[in-house]
């Protein structure tokens, strides 16, 4: 009545958390991510991004339809030259009905035979390396794993990335995620993780403006295109909006970005169609050097 064939049904690429954008800034800006300077989300999408930034402790948390929950943790060590970052994730979903099969399809109308949960997990080590003024490299080697049912599968998964300065106000990116072997669930089935490769800008024609635009191809989906803008009125607010175009489920979304002494706020809202409701995605994150800068300056 049930294989491991059906258990990766709900996505063929395996693995729900890689399919989310990888973090609220991201998300505010219509899912750009390989060139937004934000060591945090380096974690999941650019590593070479990490290159010189400070050290810094995030968490995020996301709600999703049929309970779906997405929840992510990072941490970066600063350097000058060398950056290290760890992170993990993990997607839980609610009661999923177990219906009996007709043809080898899911009865959909049927009496639920059972319920239960399915669970993605992951944890991830990072490094970003600045080799000139102008060029940083980075990588992530994640450990990655799935459950459905009473059917589990793992495997590694690799992300590479480089990001060049080509000008004062100019940053060109690009990087592949999720590179690695399919991951296996036994009795022939297996899921191949979803590879995706995305080259991406940040222009900041202003001082408190920023530009962002990404493309991106992910593993048997069509090519998707975003762009973002940032505005910070104030050095501690930050106002976001972005576009995609190449999903249908989602057009626009927004959000916003609050920091003090070190202390930071995200908040991103996508909006769904086809019945996928609203997003709703929040950070908080803290970074002690900005705080001890604040605390130098107030006791100045």
């Amino acid at each position: 009545m049930f294989t491991a064939t059906e258990a990766t049904a709900a996505g063929t690429n395996a693995l729900v958390s890689r399919e989310f954008d990888l973090w609220p800034t991201s998300s505010a800006l219509g899912g750009v991510a390989s060139a937004y300077p934000d060591a945090l989300l380096a974690l999941w999408a650019n590593p070479a991004i990490l290159s010189g930034k400070a050290g810094q402790v995030g968490a995020t948390h996301t709600e999703w339809f049929q309970d779906t929950r997405l929840e992510q943790l990072g941490a970066v060590l600063g350097g000058d030259r060398l950056t290290f970052g760890l992170s993990t994730q993990l997607v839980t979903t609610g009661d999923i009905p177990l219906r009996p099969l007709s043809a080898g399809v899911p009865v959909a109308y049927s009496t639920p035979l059972d319920h239960f949960e399915a669970r993605d997990f992951g944890v991830g080590l990072s490094a970003g390396y600045r080799a000139t003024s102008q060029v940083s490299l980075g990588a992530t080697a994640r450990w990655l794993s799935q459950k459905v049912y009473v059917y589990e599968a793992s495997a590694p998964a690799f992300d590479v990335g480089l990001s060049w300065q080509a000008a004062r106000t100019l940053t060109l990116a690009a990087c592949m995620n999720n590179l690695g072997p399919a991951l296996d669930w036994g009795q022939g089935a297996s899921a191949p993780l979803p590879l995706t490769m995305r080259a991406g800008l940040a222009w900041q024609p202003r001082t408190q403006l920023s530009v962002y635009g990404d493309v991106w191809s992910v593993r048997e989906r069509s090519v998707r295109v975003a762009s973002g803008v940032e505005w910070r009125p104030v050095d501690f607010l930050a106002l976001r909006a972005g576009g995609v175009a190449g999903q249908d489920e989602q057009l626009l979304s927004g959000g916003t970005g609050l920091t003090w002494r070190g202390l930071g706020f995200d908040y991103a809202i996508v909006p769904r169609s086809a019945g996928l409701g609203t997003v709703h995605r929040f950070a908080l994150h803290f970074t002690p050097s900005r705080h001890k800068k604040s605390a130098s300056a107030s006791g100045s």
